[in-house]
């Protein structure tokens, strides 16, 4: 009989080889797996949980594949491989989204931001996201955004201002950066 350990390896080994193919572009779809406006469908997604042994085990394994697919595709669009061991903080995220004090949370940090940057068509949370995203670093963060450095210190300037948060503080940063990955678990790339 095979161990959990094993069937975790040959499933995933199964997986590797049939993904590829499975999220593999189709005729007039871009690289990244999604069709063109107007294509018609979506590309293939995989979710898969753990390797489990029995009957409950399976039914655990097929929650978190469920869950996995779901994440995978708020966070990365369709045509993605997404395992349950390869969502990190999301899982906590995802098994607390019917809080109401997550949601709160994520309002109370949040809301003014998502709410500027509809207003004025600005793009400070990606800016943030950028940041966070380039380890705190304006340059890295204007790279990601295809930006000059003093553009993204400039919106974090205005992000600041705006929130009344100093983002020189660890836990505002800590706070901020929570609320991102709250903010894309549960709306994706909105």
């Amino acid at each position: 009989a095979a161990t959990a350990a094993e069937a975790a390896r040959a499933a995933r080994a199964l997986l590797d080889e049939l993904a590829p193919a499975a999220v593999r572009p189709r005729p007039g779809e871009k690289p990244d797996g999604r069709s063109p406006a107007g294509a018609g469908d979506e590309a293939f997604s995989i979710g898969y949980g753990r390797a489990r042994a029995g009957l409950d085990g399976i039914r655990r394994s097929h929650q978190e594949a469920r869950q996995a697919l779901t994440l995978g595709r708020r966070l990365r669009g369709p045509g993605h491989l997404t395992g349950f061991d390869d969502l990190g903080i999301y899982r906590l995220i995802f098994a607390a989204e019917a809080l109401p004090e997550l949601r709160a949370f994520h309002a109370e940090t949040l809301d003014t931001l998502l709410g500027y940057d509809r207003r004025h068509g600005a793009d400070l949370v990606r800016t943030l996201d950028a940041f966070f995203r380039a380890n705190c670093s304006p340059k890295e963060a204007a790279s990601i955004l295809s930006v000059h450095r003093n553009t993204v210190l400039y919106r974090l300037d205005r992000i600041a201002d705006i929130t009344g948060l100093a983002l020189d503080d660890p836990d505002v940063r800590l706070r901020l950066q929570l609320s991102l990955r709250i903010h894309l678990a549960l709306f994706g790339d909105e």
